[in-house]
């Protein structure tokens, strides 16, 4: 008999260790989470957080977040200022928070959108799963968002890539900036300088 509530107080013990939510926390920097159908928590700021496999409910309190899920249950961004991509499943939306950005990234969109601007201007480009063409014009460029494939013609200032899986072409520029995850940089002209942190980027010069 005491055998068998050993057994009880251990499967309990153990549901209740597996059944606690994932916090994450922190600022700055680039988290890579196995989901494993349990629920997380964001709590940091400022993180590019990507959750692979099938999550529970993903709460987002902090701001200024990069979240890429790969098939959440639920969402619930109470926090402001996050972009959020679930890539796959209808999770239920508990919460869109201010100032959110919530997509899902398996859609294709081509816009092309060769827009007059001025030096030292900075286009945003965020989003999932867009084709975009840019002149350069010798603006700067802030891609982020997940799995967009983006090219820049001409001259362009700093082109900085944050994000998930971005691929980015452009033919000359003067800085290159990347962080986050699997994003790769391409350039065909000049010498820019050049800083790369995060996880499986890639800047080639071809």
């Amino acid at each position: 008999m005491k055998s068998f509530y050993t057994m009880v107080a251990v499967a309990a013990l153990t549901w209740a260790v597996w059944a606690q939510p994932i916090v994450v926390d922190g600022t700055n920097g680039v988290r890579t989470i196995a989901g494993e159908g349990k629920d997380i928590v964001i709590e940091g700021h400022h993180l590019e957080v990507l959750v692979s496999g099938r999550s529970g409910r993903v709460t987002i309190s902090g701001h200024h977040n990069q979240v890429v899920l790969d098939n959440p249950s639920a969402i619930d961004a109470s926090g402001h200022h996050n972009q959020i991509i679930y890539r796959s499943g209808q999770p239920a939306m508990v919460e869109a928070g201010r100032y959110n950005e919530i997509v899902r990234g398996d859609g294709v969109r081509r816009v092309e959108t060769p827009t007059a601007g001025k030096s030292g201007e900075t286009v945003e480009i965020s989003g999932a799963s867009e084709e975009r063409v840019e002149e350069g014009r010798g603006r700067n460029f802030a891609i982020s968002g997940a799995g967009n494939k983006i090219t820049i013609h001409g001259q362009a200032g700093l082109v900085e890539v944050t994000g998930s899986g971005n691929v980015v072409t452009v033919e000359q520029c003067s800085a290159i900036d990347v962080s986050g995850m699997g994003n790769k940089v391409t350039y065909a002209k000049g010498q820019p300088t050049v800083e790369k942190s995060g996880l499986n980027n890639e800047i080639i010069h071809r």
